[in-house]
């Protein structure tokens, strides 16, 4: 859009020179010149706004595009984070002695003892504990939890060639440990 300077009336120089004129010309001018720029002969504001508004829109959809492939993005996320809850990585330890569980752990006790369960566990945390020798007795400690309903469980392996063992997970919702 184009820009021009505004019309102004070329005066004679006679009247310029007279000072009670002078004033009156220059008032005139700016009245000439306030009413071409209100007329359209200045920069057409509106078209400005309007152009403004224009670019703002496209800017407004470009962010609205990256919005939608973010939110695309966001539920392949959420789908992956569901798939890979159940792979929880899970670690395996042979016990001879007394020990606490952490996280998701797969306990095999191969004399008597005591394993007492994680204190401070976090919700869905999975403990399996697997009595490996016969004749072998493992107590099972809650650790201050409740597991199902007593703070202690009792696994007793006797004569079999069968590995026994108990698969627990916590509720943080319910405070307690539930065999599975």
């Amino acid at each position: 859009m184009a820009n021009v300077d505004p019309f102004v009336i070329r005066w004679p120089k006679k009247w310029e020179s007279d000072p009670e004129l002078r004033d009156v010309l220059r008032y005139l001018n700016r009245f000439l010149h306030d009413l071409w720029i209100r007329t359209g002969g200045g920069p057409d504001l509106i078209e400005e706004a309007l152009e403004a508004i224009e670019d703002l829109q496209d800017q407004i959809n470009a962010i609205i595009v990256r919005l939608d492939a973010n939110e695309a993005a966001i539920a392949d996320l959420q789908a992956r984070v569901i798939d890979l809850e159940g792979l929880t990585v899970v670690t395996a330890v042979d016990y001879t002695i007394d020990g606490t569980t952490t996280g998701h752990q797969t306990i095999v006790c191969t004399a008597d003892l005591t394993v007492s369960l994680d204190p401070a566990p976090s919700d869905r945390d999975t403990a399996t504990i697997k009595v490996g020798q016969k004749s072998t007795k493992v107590i099972i400690d809650g650790n201050g939890k409740l597991i199902e309903a007593d703070s202690t469980m009792t696994l007793r392996r006797r004569q079999t060639k069968r590995q026994i063992g108990m698969d627990l997970e916590y509720s943080a919702e319910l405070d307690r440990w539930f065999t599975t």
